[in-house]
């Protein structure tokens, strides 16, 4: 059987680590990587008879892949601080490992516990991610957050779960949020990615009602509510920030400036240090895009938000009437311009227009849950779907005008 090396890094972790050491006691090797830990846990991971190396955290990809290099044994089982490992996934790892010779990888699935402390097994609370793998043919990216491992062969997945600690409680869930969401706001920056702050706003209705309603949250109480609310800002912030970014490299300010002074003494593996941004010279100065649109409209907020309202409620009531079908999602999302004619005029009509298209390309254009630009056969769906919508909006205006001479 192959010998396995558990790779766990850490930084400030003495409340979990003990928890994930224990669950782990069965491989061949616990290998630690430490970015700087002030607190107990380099002692504990020694109490365990771990093999702890120090070094300067530089992004959760490059300290993962740094330490699966300097594990003992090619299969390494990468975990995190926060998570445990049950007997019976212990068992199915072992087990496999046997009989799987031509088996490059496995895919665990992860169950998080949120600070209720209960354990939801329904598959919204679980996703699946390749933990355990021969390192011969992969390894971790360069990704500052959300890291993943790139491997060449074949790949299966287990059927018993690991567990995710995630929370203690509220309070640290935004100090991970915080973090999280800015290292994810600068791995985009560095891929040249753009935000406005109006697709980051839009994006939050959206993907609440995408979780709490399409994912079924809705089933878990106050707690799968709290759950949807605060998943949700989490694109939008790290949108936000990523506009935030680009202003400040823009303006010639380092984002050092913006990452503010206030630093948790617990930081799981590290806090990130911003690199200087190249300053854009050509970059000029002039009023955002979605600022003139509206004054140019001449759009009250009052118009806005009754658009925004058609539109929330025509993908809230979609989900309960039925399956997510992308006709079903462009019907009631026509039906919701055709409201918003009648009752507002064409001008919140019109912005209803534009937000039903953004909505679409969210919900239905692959891949979903993202925006993304269409392919030939979704541009047609989607410039469908708009000729339908100006043609309503134009019968709806016409109409209104014949009755009121």
């Amino acid at each position: 059987m192959h010998k396995v090396s558990a790779v766990i890094i850490t930084l400030n972790e003495e409340a979990d680590i003990a928890r994930a050491l224990r669950s782990v006691s069965w491989c061949d090797e616990i290998l630690v990587v430490d970015s700087g830990s002030t607190d107990r846990t380099v002692d504990i991971c020694a109490a365990h008879g771990c093999k702890v190396i120090r070094r300067e955290f530089t992004g959760y990809g490059e300290q993962k892949a740094f330490a699966v290099n300097q594990a003992a044994n090619d299969w390494v089982f990468v975990l995190d601080a926060d998570e445990e490992v049950p007997l019976a996934l212990r068992d199915e790892i072992l087990t496999r490992l046997e009989s799987a010779a031509d088996c490059r990888g496995f895919f665990i699935p992860i169950t998080t516990i949120l600070w209720d402390r209960v354990v939801r097994t329904q598959e919204r609370h679980t996703g699946s991610k390749l933990r355990l793998f021969d390192r011969r043919t992969g390894n971790f990216g360069t990704q500052l957050v959300h890291e993943s491992v790139a491997l060449n062969g074949r790949t299966a997945l287990l059927h018993e779960r690991m567990y995710n600690h995630s929370y203690a409680n509220i309070s640290d869930y935004f100090d991970k949020f915080n973090r999280y969401t800015t290292a994810g706001a600068l791995q985009c920056f560095l891929e040249g990615k753009r935000a406005s702050v109006v697709a980051a706003v839009l994006r939050l209705p959206l993907t609440f009602l995408q979780l709490y309603v399409g994912r079924g949250y809705v089933r878990d109480g106050a707690i799968g509510l709290i759950w949807s609310l605060f998943s949700a800002f989490y694109p939008a912030v790290k949108y936000l920030k990523l506009w935030e970014l680009r202003r400040a490299a823009a303006r010639h300010f380092a984002p050092e400036t913006l990452a503010g002074t206030n630093r948790a003494q617990r930081q799981p593996a590290g806090s990130l240090p911003l690199a200087k941004l190249p300053p854009d010279r050509n970059t000029p100065s002039r009023t955002p895009f979605w600022m003139a649109a509206r004054r140019r409209l001449k759009l009250p907020l009052s118009i806005c938000a009754a658009a925004v309202c058609a539109v929330a409620m025509a993908l809230l009531w979609m989900p309960l009437i039925g399956d997510n079908v992308p006709g079903d999602y462009a019907a009631c999302l026509l039906f919701a311009v055709l409201v918003t004619a009648c009752v507002g005029g064409y001008r919140p009509a019109l912005l209803a227009t534009a937000l039903s298209t953004l909505a679409l390309d969210y919900f239905i254009i692959e891949p979903p849950d993202t925006f993304s630009l269409p392919g030939s056969e979704d541009v047609f769906r989607l410039a469908l779907f708009l000729a339908l919508s100006l043609l309503t909006i134009s019968v709806v205006y016409r109409v209104q005008r014949r009755s009121a001479r």
